[in-house]
């Protein structure tokens, strides 16, 4: 099931890769729609969660020591 801002996402991607000579006018109304859509969203103050990057432990990819776990006991300070 798809909505609206896939099909139109997908609308843009095939508009991109087509040169100005070649634009229609659905083109160019399926451009404004993306583009007021996009200010209407950012007007109304809706943040797009960021995409999640995979992390990467450096230390096993270059064979680092690992640190040693903590100890259970409670740590013991001096008092004077």
């Amino acid at each position: 099931m798809t909505n609206d801002l896939n099909t139109l996402m997908s609308r843009i991607d095939a508009i991109n890769s087509k040169s100005p000579h070649e634009l229609t006018d659905d083109d160019l109304n399926d451009l404004i729609a993306y583009h007021r859509r996009a200010r209407a969203r950012k007007a109304a103050g809706e943040k797009l969660d960021k995409p999640s990057k995979p992390t990467v432990d450096l230390g096993s990819l270059l064979n680092l020591p690992t640190a040693k776990p903590a100890s259970s006991l409670p740590q013991i300070t001096r008092r004077i």
